[in-house]
């Protein structure tokens, strides 16, 4: 059972190459890394990571048996994200999760496909 759900969007032109980095990275902690259509699944001992490549996002959500669980794999993503250089540190918000995958981060820019209005509104 999972008790504890945590989400953070991170605004990036491209996403693919960050998470190939990450779960190169993350693998020899994981269990298993199995795919999942356009989600990257990251399996612990005690959770799950699952990102996904947005239209110019990032999205993370992590899945866990218990609050140190929970932490570790925070803290496991967003230590790679730093090294890469894409966003400083402390950038990254997680807010708690909801039972439907990404459904906190629905005001995320582009989770839904929707394009940014220009700048006339338009």
């Amino acid at each position: 059972m999972t008790a504890f759900l945590a989400e953070a969007c991170i605004q990036i032109s491209n996403a693919s190459p960050l998470i190939d980095f990450i779960c190169d990275r993350l693998a020899r902690l994981c269990t298993m890394v199995p795919d999942q259509g356009r989600d990257t699944i990251l399996v612990f001992e005690a959770g799950r990571a699952i990102l996904r490549d947005a239209q110019r996002a990032l999205l993370m959500r992590v899945e866990a048996e218990n609050i140190v669980a929970c932490h570790f794999i925070k803290i496991a993503l967003e230590g790679n994200i730093f090294e890469t250089g894409t966003i400083r540190e402390g950038a990254v918000l997680w807010v708690p999760g909801r039972e439907e995958p990404f459904l906190a981060l629905e005001n995320c820019v582009n989770l839904k496909g929707e394009s940014e209005p220009d700048d006339d509104g338009k």
